[in-house]
């Protein structure tokens, strides 16, 4: 039935890379590849330490020619990235324009209860709440998503979740690759329930036991994504932004890669790995080689175009 495994499939194409997530059913014929979408940046060191979240609703087409009704932050399904430096202070007004409550959570950044968002600090419809966090934490992967009592499943299913990306001088005298949208992308990973192409919030007995699952792999919102990339090292930061699914990841070719964070931040050293399991709410960093230069290894793989 149902594989809890998200496949990765790697291929050197005119100079570029190509990862793409596959359908969590296997008899099922996927769609036309999707460019991968990257959510906008938001630099707050930029934007003179502060930046505004919009809770709101919309539409957004998974499939072409087929709209579901969805929430985001700035935009109908998900929300831009933040990123903060370690040692700021930061303000980020959070405006609610959804009609219902909501919150705004931080999670994974070290910050007092008073500004944490969760389900204590409702923010009501047609409101603002403007946090100011202290950034003092190693640079790592974390997200933001709702903590609203009672809906918290509901608002993130249907959009309300984003990436934050703590950074500090000592990752930035790493050399890791830092090119946002390019060799450092984000990846949220979060399996959706449609039917006739649009979004449907799973109900029934078996989601109160076992929690809301889908039976389609989104990335960033994304349909069979495809996303191109330098032949190179690439820096993947994976979120786990599903409500109850655990994800295996691989590489259809076998390859391996190196683990370098977890949702804490850098670890001591790299890991060699070729499978990751990410549990949900869990963030992860690996680096990629994307040079493809075994050739060996191009030719048993049919998926995979060899460089010349």
């Amino acid at each position: 039935m149902m594989s809890r495994r998200a496949l990765l499939a790697g291929a050197a194409l005119a100079g570029t890379g190509v990862v793409v997530a596959g359908s969590l059913w296997h008899d099922r014929a996927a769609p036309e590849p999707q460019l991968l979408r990257i959510p906008d940046l938001i630099d707050l060191r930029g934007m003179g330490q502060s930046a505004s979240l919009k809770v709101q609703r919309g539409t957004t087409s998974f499939f072409p020619g087929r709209e579901s009704r969805t929430l985001g932050y700035n935009g109908s399904y998900l929300g831009p990235t933040l990123r903060v430096h370690s040692g700021d202070d930061v303000e980020v007004a959070v405006t609610n324009a959804l009609g219902d409550d909501t919150t705004v959570h931080w999670h994974g950044l070290l910050v007092p209860a008073e500004v944490d968002g969760g389900p204590h600090q409702l923010i009501r419809p047609g409101t603002t709440w403007r946090p100011v966090l202290p950034v003092r934490q190693p640079a790592a992967t974390l997200f933001y998503h709702s903590h609203v009592h009672d809906r918290t499943a509901e608002q993130v299913y249907t959009g309300l979740a984003g990436v934050l990306l703590v950074t500090d001088d000592e990752e930035n005298l790493l050399g890791l690759p830092s090119e946002y949208g390019v060799d450092d992308l984000p990846l949220v990973l979060q399996d959706r329930q449609f039917e006739d192409g649009r979004l449907v919030i799973p109900n029934g007995m078996m989601t109160l036991m076992a929690g809301r699952r889908g039976d389609t792999m989104l990335v960033n919102g994304t349909v069979n994504p495809i996303a191109r990339v330098p032949r190179q090292l690439v820096r993947l930061r994976f979120v786990n932004g599903s409500n109850a699914r655990i994800f295996d990841l691989s590489f259809t070719d076998g390859r391996t890669f190196h683990w370098i964070a977890s949702e804490g931040g850098l670890l001591e050293l790299p890991v060699k790995l070729q499978s990751l399991s990410l549990a949900p709410g869990e963030r992860a960093e690996v680096l990629v080689d994307f040079l493809m230069d075994d050739q060996s290894r191009c030719r048993r793989h049919p998926t995979v175009t060899c460089p010349r």
